[in-house]
């Protein structure tokens, strides 16, 4: 059957989605697959969310293709829709459905029903289920793939995000600039977007769409475009993230070397880090080396694609910075 065929049984209803609806519906995802190992949480609750987050992504793929669920059956429905939209592989739905059951279970008969093992397959399972959809979109559905953080809601009149990037900078460590940065940014002022806060001994990432996520970074190699840290469903994250980790640094200066060679990348069989396209691509690239005190630092930055742009040494904007602080 075809969904043309789900639709004349009843089954679906026509429905003209946007590049708003889906981007919501996959900050949905985003949130619920980060929530959902949260520390402290029962089994069922994880299960629930990693359940909800499958769910999400299977109805933005479907809302895509144009259509929606009916109300009858809806996550019965919906589940079974990946099989004439994404078509992952069909272990997948058939495990998906069974954690539906034991969801209702968990959620709304027995508490306890649900044990750690289950919570994590379903959390993986979910990811497994997000990464294909995601990809299915930006092969078959480009236009609603959104490049910047997705937000619904915007504000009729946003201010501008680097004008919140300057204020941070006026904080005197990435604590205090994430508190600083919350109380801002949970006042709906802003278009949807990344921040890192980082200073010698914390960094944290702040995720801000539909939903503000504050995120402590562990000492490592993390990397992020438009969506979520770390997220390896978007290929140029997950190129970047092995490319980094098959090197030794001994210092500071080996990383910045790797970073300048990672981020002149045109692609060559692999994803491309440095981007070019007749409607944008890469316009320029910064690399920051944050040292205590702050004068120490580097700040590297190529004004122009950095496989075409060489970098120069800006440092001396950081002893400014650190200046306009005393």
């Amino acid at each position: 059957m075809s969904l043309p065929d789900w639709e004349k049984n009843g089954w679906l209803k026509a429905h003209v989605t946007s590049r708003q609806e889906i981007g919501a519906l996959l900050g949905v995802v985003d949130r619920d697959l980060s929530d959902s190992q949260t520390r402290g949480l029962s089994a069922d609750w994880k299960l629930n969310i990693a359940y909800n987050a499958a769910l999400q992504a299977a109805t933005a793929a479907l809302a895509a293709a144009g259509y929606r669920a009916g109300r009858d059956a809806h996550h019965y429905r919906v589940i079974q829709s990946l099989q004439l939209t994404v078509a992952p592989d069909p272990n997948w739905i058939d495990q998906l459905e069974k954690f539906r059951k034991k969801r209702n279970i968990g959620g709304y008969e027995r508490a306890g029903a649900v044990s750690d093992k289950e919570a994590k397959e379903m959390i993986h399972l979910a990811q497994q289920i997000t990464a294909a959809v995601k990809k299915w979109l930006a092969k078959n559905h480009p236009k609603f793939m959104i490049t910047n953080r997705p937000k619904s809601q915007l504000p009729a009149q946003p201010r501008s995000r680097g004008l919140l990037v300057r204020d941070l900078l006026a904080c005197s460590s990435a604590k205090k600039a994430v508190d600083a940065a919350t109380s801002q940014l949970s006042q709906n002022r802003y278009a949807g977007c990344n921040l890192v806060c980082a200073d010698g001994h914390d960094a944290y990432v702040l995720h801000s769409g539909d939903w503000l996520r504050v995120r402590p970074l562990p000492p490592g190699i993390h990397v992020m475009t438009a969506h979520d840290v770390n997220d390896e469903s978007d290929r140029r994250i997950g190129h970047a993230l092995w490319w980094l980790n098959q090197r030794d640094y001994r210092n500071a200066a080996d990383c910045a070397l790797a970073l300048k060679a990672l981020c002149a990348q045109p692609g060559n069989g692999d994803p491309p880090m440095c981007l070019h396209g007749k409607n944008g691509g890469t316009v320029s690239s910064s690399i920051v080396v944050l040292r205590s005190p702050l004068s120490r630092s580097t700040y590297l930055h190529a004004q122009g694609p950095p496989d075409r742009t060489p970098y120069s040494d800006c440092s001396e904007l950081m002893k400014e910075l650190e200046s306009s602080r005393k």
